[in-house]
């Protein structure tokens, strides 16, 4: 059978159109893929109690392990002068630990006098309690948070757990420390 010139240029020609379009799908599918990974990223699971706004961090089903940040606080009113920051949030019947509060997250509380931060808090914000003109006594079940240095007031006096690791008394960091026994 004699194939005509037309003929002869063209099955070449949509072979190669054919794997062009094929590559295009194959590009565009991983563009897509990309989009849902980035657009995930940049919109954070968020969630709330009573009291706070949080921000889901991780969650390795394999461990599970999952933990949040506290973002914000909503529904301490500024008339509340002590609060105890909770070391787990639950979100669809899950425990996160939380690990970072996040900076402002207290910044309507003007007249919180004390607050205790639970153990495995590893970052505290900058200006998480900018606003906190009250805040005399913050006091930590663990070891310093990671870049808390300017969360706080330099007024502020920092309250540990004889034996804790990472503080030191009568000063830490410019900061004024004492000693704390908690209740049991």
């Amino acid at each position: 059978m004699n194939k005509t010139p037309s003929k002869l240029l063209w099955e070449p020609l949509s072979k190669l159109l054919w794997e062009t379009v094929k590559f295009g799908l194959r590009i565009g599918v991983v563009l897509l893929i990309l989009y849902v990974l980035a657009s995930t990223k940049s919109n954070p699971i968020l969630f709330s109690d009573d009291y706070f706004e949080y921000q889901l961090l991780s969650e390795d089903e394999a461990t599970g392990e999952r933990t949040a940040s506290l973002n914000r606080a909503e529904g301490i009113t500024t008339e509340m002068e002590e609060f105890d920051i909770p070391s787990t949030a639950y979100f669809h019947g899950k425990a996160y630990r939380i690990t970072r509060i996040r900076g402002v997250a207290f910044s309507s509380c003007s007249n919180l006098t004390s607050i205790t931060i639970p153990e495995g808090i590893t970052r505290i914000g900058e200006g998480a309690f900018q606003n906190c003109k009250s805040l005399k006594n913050v006091y930590f079940k663990g070891p310093p948070a990671y870049s808390f240095i300017r969360a706080f007031g330099r007024k502020t006096v920092l309250h540990y757990i004889e034996g804790t690791p990472g503080w030191t008394t009568p000063e830490w960091n410019g900061f004024t420390t004492r000693i704390w026994v908690p209740e049991p």
